[in-house]
């Protein structure tokens, strides 16, 4: 092959990198190309992927720090989503720049974790030249950035005070209602009647503020709620929810060859958690139910 032709074919190699490379880069650099599949992939991660932090304030002012922490590392809130009553979802990007050699998406939940505590986490990627992906760490950044804005607005406990309000708020009496019992196999006339006596043990007991039956049928009532059948947690939380009331006890009674079986729960209403769970197992006539099995479940269920 002659020189002539070799340097022919490398000119056409040449030439065809040149259009080759720079579709590459460019491909490589596209800030559409990368926002497209990376907030895609960021939408699409599990709530417990990436750093976490908890800090002892308020949902709303912790959620407000987060925010000003993501423009303060110059990244644009492409979407603030509510995940659900207790979760936030936002979502914030960085145009890619050739110039800077890199773009960036970035999530940031911030979550009531319990009554003092919310969940700041983040999750970032990173789009270098070329496709390259990258897991930068932005979460130190943005935690002090929370910690300081919550600071300087004074709305952030420090763990003694939160200790302080913990114990107060074990000492302190918590309003709580007795939902009517649920028997397929008693009258309802024998349902409420230990109804009553379970909420007069509770009652006795002097740990809770106890509203009145007489009181709770009469909210339900009004409220035009089913009494009969609620025996799961979402039901009686809802029944918490109308009552006004920060706990909320519900159950069943049953029978099995000749024994009488009782369920209740204690419901916290807040976090529509069981905080406690009475199992009793009554042999004999009805009225032991009313002098054994209703005491027995009204102590396990404040022990």
């Amino acid at each position: 092959m002659s020189y002539n032709m070799l340097a022919i074919k490398k000119i056409k190699v040449y030439a065809k990198l040149s259009i080759l490379i720079p579709l590459l880069v460019w491909a490589g650099c596209s800030p559409h190309f990368y926002k497209t599949n990376s907030l895609a992939t960021m939408r699409n991660l599990p709530l417990e992927e990436g750093e976490a932090r908890a800090f002892a304030a308020d949902l709303a002012a912790v959620k407000n720090a987060g925010s000003n922490a993501i423009a303060e590392l110059d990244m644009r809130i492409a979407d603030d989503m509510r995940i659900n009553d207790s979760t936030w979802a936002i979502f914030a990007e960085r145009d890619y720049s050739f110039w800077k050699g890199v773009g960036e998406v970035l999530r940031l939940t911030v979550s009531q974790r319990d009554k003092y505590y919310v969940e700041v986490r983040v999750a970032s990627e990173r789009k270098l030249i070329f496709f390259f992906i990258a897991s930068p760490d932005n979460s130190d950044d943005i935690f002090a950035s929370v910690e300081q804005a919550l600071t300087a607005s004074d709305q952030l406990m420090s763990a003694d005070e939160v200790a302080r309000k913990i114990e107060l708020d074990r000492r302190r009496k918590k309003h709580l209602a007795v939902f009517p019992l649920t028997s397929g196999y008693l009258s309802p006339h024998e349902t409420m009647t230990l109804t009553n006596r379970l909420t007069t043990e509770i009652f006795m007991t002097d740990i809770f503020i106890v509203l009145e039956q007489e009181k709770v049928r009469e909210i339900l009532a009004e409220q035009n709620f089913q009494q009969t059948g609620c025996t799961t947690s979402e039901c009686l939380v809802e029944a918490g929810k109308l009552l006004k009331v920060e706990q909320i006890i519900g159950g069943r009674i049953t029978k099995h060859e000749g024994d009488y079986l009782i369920r209740i729960y204690l419901i916290d209403v807040r976090s529509k958690k069981a905080i406690k769970t009475a199992s009793v197992q009554v042999r004999g006539p009805i009225s032991a139910l009313l002098t054994q099995g209703i005491p027995e479940a009204a102590r396990q269920l404040v022990l």
